[in-house]
């Protein structure tokens, strides 16, 4: 995104004119003073986590170290003088992000744990098979179906074996569908009529090899990291709302102020060549390094070649 930058430190840490320094500590240390909040917040008043937590962060940290720069800080000093802006919004930001970041990572390596090698090759083997191929058919007849396209858009990577439990139920309810079902079973070959049944099946033989405990840890930091993103997001939208008043008329806001959703599901993010998923990277000039998530690279590739041929 045009303007964004991050300036490295000495020590390879990211250090600006806005927020602090971006580091595993100081990020930790963002989420943790934030615990009393996040408990606060009930149930009922959660943002819909459909993005990635972590590169939505990625966008509002890197948004909130370029609007600290004097000369873009000073139009939101104007408004604030006026009573239409909260300066504090823009101080919180960067902590805001990191602490989403930080329980992104904790979510990520305790759904890494609770995938450890309890799960037999072959259920692995064949639930990636099959939901590939589920993934696939659904595609190619649903792609341009509102509700299904974006449910379908949603689960486009699976991050470990606890999305693919709940993948593989997702696309059993899909393939349910009356409209569904309706099309496949007289129109694809790829159509299995047990292919629901399976899908369920083999989701609970996953789970079944997860463990209660990393389970437990897993639901616990999911729950932290929507807390926390529901925090990011409303303070997000409160700084985009002013930056667009601000500065529209001098710039694209389209492209400087984006949406949460619309600047990640933008950019998504590519896995290395034969990888089973993709890369995790920190936010714009953060010091770090990437980590695997599982996916299905193979998915878009065959199912309906021949029906092509």
């Amino acid at each position: 995104m045009a303007g964004q930058r991050g300036v490295e430190n000495e020590e390879g840490q990211v250090a600006g004119e806005a927020g602090p320094a971006f580091t595993l500590d100081s990020s930790a240390e963002a989420f943790e003073a934030l615990r009393g909040e996040l408990r606060a917040l009930r149930q009922a008043t959660l943002a819909p986590l459909r993005v990635d937590a972590q590169r939505a962060a990625a966008v509002a940290y890197s948004v909130a170290l370029r609007d600290a720069e004097p000369a873009r800080r000073s139009s939101f000093e104007r408004l604030a003088a006026g009573g239409f802006y909260q300066l504090a919004t823009l101080e919180r930001l960067p902590r805001l992000a990191q602490a989403v970041w930080f329980a992104g990572e904790q979510q990520r390596l305790h759904e890494a744990l609770a995938s450890e090698a309890r799960v037999p090759n072959e259920v692995v083997r064949e639930a990636r098979a099959q939901r590939a191929r589920v993934r696939q058919v659904l595609t190619y007849w649903f792609g341009r179906h509102p509700d299904i396209a974006a449910e379908l858009a949603y689960r486009r990577r699976a991050v470990g074996y606890v999305d693919r439990v709940s993948d593989l139920n997702a696309l059993a309810r899909l393939y349910e569908r009356d409209e569904v079902r309706a099309i496949l079973a007289d129109s694809d070959p790829n159509y299995r009529e047990t292919d629901a049944d399976d899908a369920r099946r083999l989701a609970r033989a996953i789970f079944a090899g997860l463990g209660v405990r990393a389970e437990r840890e897993t639901q616990r930091w999911t729950s932290h990291t929507q807390r926390a993103f529901t925090l990011l997001s409303r303070a997000y939208e409160a700084h985009r709302r002013s930056g667009l008043y601000a500065f529209g008329e001098r710039e694209d806001v389209g492209r400087t102020y984006p949406t949460l959703v619309t600047a990640v599901r933008a950019r998504p993010r590519r896995a290395p060549k034969g990888s089973d998923g993709e890369a995790s990277s920190g936010p714009r000039g953060a010091k770090g390094s990437d980590g695997d998530a599982s996916g299905d690279p193979a998915e878009g590739r065959s199912c309906h070649r021949a029906r092509s041929a």
